[in-house]
This record gives structure tokens, sequence and C-alpha cells, in this order.
């Protein structure tokens, strides 16, 4: 029996397209491409279309992943639906305990999710006394909250790395809670995926999953809570949180989650079925994350032939002279299939933003707002129907200042 409460279902349609570029110099390029897999509250998944056809198809650690060897430069195109939920938080006594060996796989220590003295420590003295493990997971969320923020995206990875900043995205978020589970004993795992909200509200996405018993899989989603946190200190006003239309109670997200998201792969560090050959760091720098204090390189394996993540790809590359510096690029774009008013709506929204620029010249050569005036109200009106919360009063406020202005202007 599944242990969790399912509502708010949501039927999704995205198409994905991966431009790949080979320069000359670039002998092959193999592309892991993950594909949206089964999950609790994400079902339904129909590939309607894969082109060009995969080499093969594999599954890496239950994850499905299509596999491609490119020599030329390529455009891969994925068109698929699924169904997706909002799941809650729901005891149950039919839960199914993990296997000794999922234990552990979910418990150990990782590049990404290193478990060392200083994450032990810290997590025992976050817990204290606390013997019940969801009350332990649930202090390490809320510690996670008061103590890390949300950070953009770098090229420094892991969790280790938000401690020290005291700062992460939502990948090393991510990695540092489970690193503080794991350190407990509690299985736990990171999830990626992508935002799925509609036209021009997507974007890759990372988030928790420990096991407790007779709850199994809970989620859990520390980079959103801090967002609402950090939402919170300026009214709410311009945040992500109100554009994205999900919940603002800061600890929702620790054993629900939204119904606005695409799972693409579970699991960090995955093993490769394939094998490569062993290559020379100092002569790759374009590709170069730091893991942890460590240096990797995105493109090439290291010796333990794992890939990091797949969100949702990972390229492998090789060269024809390793002394003539030659990389691959590569775009990656996901699109949220929407009602064509909903689309339109959006792209009028960006682009009476972006003329409110050029307006403002109207206005200090031509001595004439009128032009200014009208793009705001545009770019305002818009606004209505894209943004929710704070920042639609915001909207109206202004709108109604506008028509006023607007009326002053003509009489």
């Amino acid at each position: 029996m599944i242990n969790m409460r399912f509502q708010n279902y949501k039927k999704i349609e995205i198409t994905h397209s991966v431009h790949l570029k080979i320069p000359t110099g670039i002998n092959q390029v193999n592309v892991y491409l993950s594909l949206p897999i089964e999950h609790l509250n994400q079902k339904n998944i129909t590939i309607k279309e894969i082109y060009p056809p995969p080499l093969e198809y594999l599954n890496i650690e239950g994850n499905n992943v299509a596999f491609f060897e490119c020599k030329s430069s390529t455009r891969i195109y994925i068109d698929y639906e699924l169904v997706t939920s909002e799941m809650k938080l729901e005891k149950s006594s039919f839960i199914a305990n993990l296997t000794e060996v999922e234990c552990n796989t979910f418990t150990h220590s990782q590049e990404l999710i290193h478990i060392n003295d200083e994450i032990r420590n810290l997590a025992r003295n976050i817990i204290k006394d606390e013997k019940e493990p969801l009350k332990q997971a649930e202090l390490i969320f809320t510690w996670m909250i008061e103590n890390i923020g949300y950070k953009k995206p770098s090229n420094y990875f892991g969790n280790l790395i938000a401690i020290r900043n005291k700062r992460g995205d939502c990948g090393n978020m991510s990695f540092l809670f489970v690193s503080l589970c794991r350190a407990l004993n509690i299985p736990a795992r990171v999830i990626f995926g992508w935002w799925a909200i509609g036209p021009g509200k997507i974007g890759p996405h990372a988030w928790s999953e420990c096991f407790i018993e007779n709850y199994g899989w809970i989620p859990v989603d520390c980079a959103v809570s801090s967002l609402i946190k950090q939402a919170k200190r300026r009214y709410n006003l311009f945040s992500g949180i109100n554009f994205y239309d999900v919940s603002k109670d800061i600890n929702y997200y620790f054993g629900n989650i939204d119904n606005k998201r695409v799972i693409y792969s579970i699991g960090s560090e995955l093993d490769v079925p394939h094998s490569y050959p062993d290559f020379k760091i100092e002569k790759y720098k374009k590709f170069n994350l730091d893991i942890n204090g460590k240096p990797y390189i995105w493109g090439k394996l290291s010796k333990e032939q794992r890939i990091l993540w797949l969100q949702p790809f990972f390229i492998h590359f090789k060269r024809e002279n390793e002394n003539i510096i030659r990389y691959p690029s590569f775009k990656s774009k996901l699109t949220v299939k929407a009602p064509v008013g909903a689309r339109l709506i959006y792209y009028f929204h960006i682009l009476s933003g972006v003329t409110i620029f050029p307006s403002i010249f109207g206005l200090i050569f031509l001595h004439n707002p009128f032009f200014l005036l009208l793009t705001i109200l545009f770019h305002a009106t818009s606004a209505l129907f894209l943004w929710r919360g704070t920042t639609r009063i915001f909207y109206i406020i202004v709108l109604f200042v506008l028509l006023i202005l607007i009326f002053l202007t003509l009489i």
C-alpha cells in the first residue's frame, strides 16, 4: 500500500531538445540522456517520439537512459507526456522496509555526499537527544532552512561546499541534507528533475528523499523552503514562489511535494555500463568543476567510471589529439506545451518589458511619456495573468496608477 496521499493530478506535455555541436578535432561524443521515470507521484509516461533513434536503451541503477554515439553535430529531439501529482505525508503500516543492500546504497559516503567527522558531529548536534528518525530528519530540515541560504548555481558542488559557504543551490542543499541523514543512518538520496510550470516557467531542479519506516520515501525540498523564507523577508514581492504559484508554507516541503515538476533521475554517482580510458586531467580545463574541493571534468569519467548526475544528460567526448584543445558545445532546452493563449500572454509580457527601456528615450528626447506609459500598461496587464500573491497586488496598484496617468495625459 502506498503511503502517500495523492491529489491535484496534472498532465504535462514536454518537448526536449539537445543541440550538440562537435568541432573538428573531436572524434566522438557519447550522450547519456535520461528519460522521465515512473515514480511515486509520476505515472503514465508516454514517449511519443525520439529522434534520432538511440543506439541503445540502458537501465542505470533504476534510471531509464537513451544512449547515443555522435560523430558530427546533432540535434536530439524527444516528445513525451506524463501525469504528475501532489503528494502529502501519510503514515501507513504496510510499507515494506528497504533491503540490506538498499540501506547500504543510501547510507554510504560519496564524492558529492561526503560523510566525515564534521558531518557526523553536526548531525548529532542538530538532533540532540531525539531518537525518532522522522523527527531527526525534520530537525535536519529545519536546521538547513535556518542556516543554509539559497544561492544560484556555480561550478562548485558538494555537501561540504554548502557548509563552507553557508549557501548553496538546490543541488548542494540536497547533497548536504542527504549527507546529514546518512550520517545518522537514515537512508536518503537526491532526485534530479525540472520545474514544469508553464510557458517560460521551467528550469532544472533537485530535491531529496529520505526513507522512514512506516512512511517510505518522503520528499524534502530545502531549496524551495529557503526561497520561501527569502521571499517573506521582502514581503513575497517579485519572488519565484509567486511566479511558480507554489505553497507559501516553509514547512510544507518536508514530507510533501507539489505537482509542478518532472523527475528525470534518482541518485547520484551512477555506474556507467561502458568502459572508458583514463585521461590526464591537466589537459582539460573548460569543463572543470570543483567537487568538494577536488577537480572534476564534466565530459570525462574518472577511474571510478561514474556519472555524477543526470539532469537530464551527460556527455563523454574523445579528442583526436590531447595536446590540441577542442571541446564540444551543447544547448539543452525543455519546453512545456501550454495553450496558445497562455504562451502568447507570456511572450507579450516579455516583449512589453523589453520595450520599456527604449520607450524611456521617447520620454527623454521627445518629451512624450505616452509610449512609456502604454508599454508599462501592457506589461502590468499581462503580469496579472502570470504572477500570484503579493506581486499580483503590486501590479494591480501599478495598473490603477497608470490608468490615472494616461487619463491625465490624454486630457
